[in-house]
């Protein structure tokens, strides 16, 4: 999705041109941002080992497991998770929430220039954004105009650790581009009532502690409540490691949270679903 390459042809061209010092200075910065931080840890995975209730200030403990041990009867909810002895919040993204969010971006370099912008609008776009803090701006008209959270925010103890995005597929032009060979062959029809997935950020030193899972079982109740017939990923497949595309996710992170997997568009790419409503 938006790969480096594309970035580097867009420098390239623009380096014959008279923004040459510009477009320099644009490869460099976007060659950066797919050293993305990895949102997820190579600790083996958590399991929920308390029984979904239905107060939102619900807490779940947290324990190690191995692998290919699903878990089951999960139901997704918000409210908290413990984890490490620290309770992990969660709340939906709106336009009342960007200062908390923008705490949390300015943590580190990429998303502090990327503001998750990079699969909702064109290559160029974003590139233009990332230089003059467009993607930013662009954050906030957006969450000002949907009634639809932009995401999910986790905190501990009242500090900003981890973020989700979430919302229809059509929101993403990276799923809905006829030329995006990860999510060519979804079902166009299902762009407005199936939810994608397709960005996660955690915090360096609060990686490996569960908040991953917090993020996904909240945007899972949020789709639900929003009347979405699924919500799907597209994480790196098995055991994949590759950093640069691990704020997408890792399958065995879905697959313990009860979603399963419907398509293998390329070795290093799959596609998990999560059905919310019977048909």
């Amino acid at each position: 999705m938006a790969p480096l390459a594309q970035y580097a042809d867009l420098a390239s061209a623009s380096s014959r041109s008279s923004l040459a010092p510009r477009a320099n200075r644009l490869a460099i910065l976007v060659h950066s941002l797919f050293a993305h931080p990895c949102c997820l840890s190579r600790a083996p995975p958590l399991t929920i080992r308390k029984a979904w209730v239905s107060s939102p200030t619900s807490s779940w403990s947290l324990s190690r497991k191995p692998r290919g041990v699903p878990l089951v009867g999960l139901r997704p909810g918000l409210g908290n998770v413990l984890s490490m002895g620290a309770a992990i919040d969660t709340r939906l993204v709106e336009s009342k929430d960007l200062p908390d969010l923008r705490r949390l971006f300015e943590s580190q370099r990429t998303t502090r220039r990327c503001w998750c912008m990079a699969f909702c609008v064109t290559r160029s776009q974003f590139a233009a954004g990332w230089l003059n803090g467009g993607n930013q701006r662009r954050f906030g008209a957006m969450a000002a105009a949907s009634s639809t959270p932009m995401g999910i925010l986790a905190s501990q103890a009242a500090e900003p650790v981890g973020w989700c995005a979430c919302g229809p597929r059509s929101r993403y032009v990276a799923a809905t581009d006829p030329r995006n060979k990860i999510m060519r062959n979804r079902v166009r029809d299902e762009d407005e009532i199936v939810w994608l997935l397709p960005c996660f950020f955690v915090r360096a030193e609060r990686r490996g502690q569960g908040v991953v899972h917090a993020l996904i079982r909240a945007a899972v109740e949020l789709a639900r409540g929003k009347g979405a017939s699924a919500i799907e990923g597209w994480p790196l497949a098995g055991s994949e490691r590759r950093s640069g595309d691990a704020f997408v996710g890792r399958e065995q992170v879905f697959e313990d949270l009860g979603f399963s997997c419907v398509e293998r568009p390329s070795p290093e790419r799959v596609i998990m679903r999560l059905e919310l409503h019977s048909t």
